[in-house]
């Protein structure tokens, strides 16, 4: 053998042995470990058995106690329970009595709800003739509107129309509302002339006139009385309304008729003298062309030598 592989072979036994030595070292640590784990866990299995029976002691003596309560309290329920189911028991009968009775009534309903489903069939049929008779009334309304809208132009052409104669009639309105207040200040003027021409009257009138101004009455006592009745009467004709109104004027309206009973009776006596004055002058022409005609020759007897016999009366 070569020096080399003994040297390789003596490495290798003398490692064997090293090994041998670490592995029974290893096996002794081993087993000194396992041992003191033993002990060890022996000690703690001890203690949590002593801990355990202690714990179970006093879990035994808190389920009795909770045990007790807890049986006091089913007992409790219990009774509770069995009150409880009793009435609710008699609210079931009742309830059973209320749905047998709604069940009747829900049939009820159910022949009321088909006769109601019936009808609203009924009633959607009549809805669609509606529907169609509305939609010809809808057209018709339509061609009614066409024709007012037409009816409305010629209305508003009409209005213009209107207006345009409107503000003729406005202007015209105008001038006859300014010769209205012409014809008013007219008026007023007259009426103020009027007043001093009265009071120029007024001046003018006699002693006998200012103390007695008014002709008596030709009225009899019962006729004046009569006239006095039918004044105090309420008046039911328009123009018999009016002259209440005018009743301050009364005194005006007797001077008034006065003055014109006057003028007529002047205007009689006037007419009366022109007549006598006209006679009279045609006497005058008859007597004047009666002297020049020759006395021989009388043709026509002169009216004034004529002599008119009157009748005698008789006795």
């Amino acid at each position: 053998m070569c020096p080399r592989r003994r040297a390789i072979l003596k490495q290798q036994e003398w490692e064997s042995c090293c090994l041998q030595d670490m592995a029974l070292a290893t096996e002794q640590d081993h087993a000194r470990n396992d041992h003191e784990a033993l002990l060890n866990f022996q000690s703690a299995r001890d203690d949590i058995k002593n801990k355990c029976w202690q714990d179970q002691q006093y879990s035994r003596l808190q389920l009795v106690a909770r045990l007790e309560g807890l049986w006091d309290q089913i007992q409790s329920a219990r009774r509770s329970y069995a009150q409880s189911t009793e009435r609710k028991k008699v609210e079931f009968d009742e309830l059973k009595r209320k749905c047998e009775k709604s069940s009747r009534e829900i049939d009820v309903q159910a022949e009321k709800l088909q006769k109601l489903q019936d009808l609203v069939t009924a009633t959607k049929e009549q809805m669609a003739a509606h529907l169609q008779e509305s939609e010809k009334q809808c057209q018709h309304i339509q061609e009614d509107k066409d024709h007012a809208l037409q009816k409305l132009q010629k209305l508003r052409a009409q209005i213009s129309q209107a207006g345009a104669t409107a503000h003729t009639h406005l202007v015209t309105l105008t001038c006859q509302c300014s010769a209205t207040l012409k014809v008013l200040q007219q008026v007023v003027e007259k009426a103020q002339r009027i007043l001093r021409l009265a009071e120029m009257c007024r001046r003018l009138e006699t002693e006998e006139e200012k103390v007695l101004p008014f002709y008596p009455s030709s009225l009899s006592e019962s006729e004046q009385q009569k006239a006095l009745r039918v004044l105090e009467e309420t008046p039911t004709e328009p123009l018999a309304r009016a002259m209440k109104d005018y009743m301050g004027l009364e005194r005006f309206w007797q001077r008034f008729n006065k003055a014109k009973l006057e003028e007529k009776a002047l205007e009689q006596a006037r007419a009366a003298l022109a007549n006598r004055n006209q006679h009279l002058r045609k006497l005058l022409q008859q007597y004047l062309s009666g002297a020049a005609v020759s006395q021989k020759v009388p043709r026509n007897p002169h009216p004034i030598l004529t002599i008119k016999q009157k009748p005698h009366p008789k006795k």
